[in-house]
């Protein structure tokens, strides 16, 4: 992933950002995206079975016996049948074993533009949102000409890289911030077009996912299906809504979506034509538990109004704030889970290998919480998410019980953890 706004890259979307200094991006050039020192030394971490920091969000939900991202990668999986080949003493050294370490065909690449954005969501930051950032005011003081000079630098570089990575990449995703009210969204899209129409005609067309919220208004939404429209002879553009629960509690977890802007989009979306899948971005987290049933049936009724639409739901979890993650719940929201499982297993909305895996997924969470003793190590984040909640409450002008009143009891249970440090 390559953020042209923090000048940071990362290994995926999954590990910690890598801060790019002047020296790395004069000393590496174009290298630094893909094939970095600090990249390739990760790479042989993974081969190596060191758990480094950067990858714990794998690490810890393989522990648990969760499914999660990697798991359904088919770039990683490549890559574990790359080190199978060899044996280990040829990868001892670090840069000598440049045929696993060194990207040359870069298949997958993920594009953060700007952090523009009109929602703050719970568990999102200040870094992929410009409303939260101004929320905490945290809004940046101007750059130092020194800052100034390395971030032109960095996309200069970055763009001066595309060309060279493109003929190998089967994927591109841009997120943010929204990209869909960000001008250099479009500007992406331009010239990703224009390699496209250069380069050798593909045995397939490259696929473009695009990370929205949806929740903009309908002369935005119509722009983008429009560029979608003149963009599909040349790649497959693949949008993937991000959204967990629906209506009000949609509102108070998405802090500024416009839930029927949402769903309208969304329609206008399947009644489209235009997208060859629409994957549903589910960021499972503490308040969407107990709502994730009823966008299921929501999607269950779209699929049975737009048949010929593919659609898939991507699985995803909250580690990060720990305090919102859905570990912290315990077995009295097993039901809500099972309720999710439930139904999945009696009604179709994508293809079965793709429901199977959300179903196994949830599964592994609901396992979880079931065999939660309510350890001690929760203890923090619970207190945490009581007193953060109240905060938040107070500064958005929201009401939590209102809107989320299944969750009384356990809010209450939590709050005297804080008042009583034996329990």
């Amino acid at each position: 992933m390559v953020n042209l706004r923090d000048i940071t890259v990362r290994s995926c979307c999954k590990t910690k950002p890598h801060d790019v200094s002047l020296d790395e991006l004069n000393e590496e050039g174009t290298e630094i995206f893909s094939n970095s020192r600090y990249l390739k030394k990760r790479r042989q971490e993974m081969i190596d079975g060191l758990k480094h920091s950067d990858c714990s969000y794998c690490w810890e939900l393989e522990d648990k016996n969760i499914y999660h991202t990697r798991m359904r990668s088919k770039s990683f999986k490549s890559f574990k049948e790359q080190i199978a080949k060899h044996s280990p003493n040829e990868t001892d050294d670090l840069f000598e074993a440049t045929e696993i370490l060194h990207t040359k065909n870069l298949d997958s690449l993920e594009i953060v533009l700007e952090n523009t954005c009109q929602m703050k969501c719970l568990y999102c930051s200040p870094e992929f949102s410009s409303a939260w950032e101004a929320e905490v005011q945290m809004g940046r003081t101007m750059p130092s000409p020194a800052q100034q000079n390395l971030k032109s630098k960095f996309k200069e570089k970055f763009f001066e890289y595309l060309p060279e990575a493109f003929d190998g990449l089967k994927n591109i995703t841009l997120l943010g911030g929204e990209p869909l009210i960000q001008p250099d969204f479009y500007k992406m899209l331009d010239q990703i077009a224009t390699l496209s129409s250069k380069s050798p005609s593909p045995e397939k067309k490259l696929e473009i996912n695009v990370i929205s919220n949806l929740s903009v208004p309908p002369l935005v939404i119509n722009r983008f299906l429009d560029k979608v429209e003149k963009m599909n002879s040349l790649v497959d553009i693949i949008l993937l809504p991000s959204i967990e629960n629906t209506g009000e509690q949609a509102e108070y977890l998405r802090f500024g979506l416009n839930w029927n802007y949402f769903l309208d989009n969304l329609e206008k979306s399947f009644n489209s034509g235009l997208f060859p899948m629409i994957r549903i971005l589910t960021t499972l987290n503490l308040l969407s538990v107990t709502g994730l049933r009823n966008l299921l049936g929501t999607l269950f009724e779209l699929k049975k109004r737009y048949p010929k639409q593919s659609l898939q739901i991507i699985p995803n979890i909250v580690k990060g704030p720990t305090h919102l993650s859905p570990l912290l719940l315990d077995s009295s929201f097993v039901f809500y889970l099972q309720d999710s499982i439930d139904f999945l297993q009696t009604h179709e909305i994508s293809d079965q290998k793709n429901q199977n895996e959300y179903i196994q997924f949830l599964e592994g969470i609901r396992n979880n919480l079931a065999s939660q003793q309510s350890p001690s190590y929760l203890r923090n984040d619970r207190i945490h998410f009581c007193r953060w909640i109240v905060e938040m409450d107070k500064k958005r002008n929201t009401h939590f019980l209102k809107t989320y009143p299944e969750y009384e009891t356990l809010l209450n249970r939590w709050q005297r953890l804080d008042m009583d440090p034996q329990k």
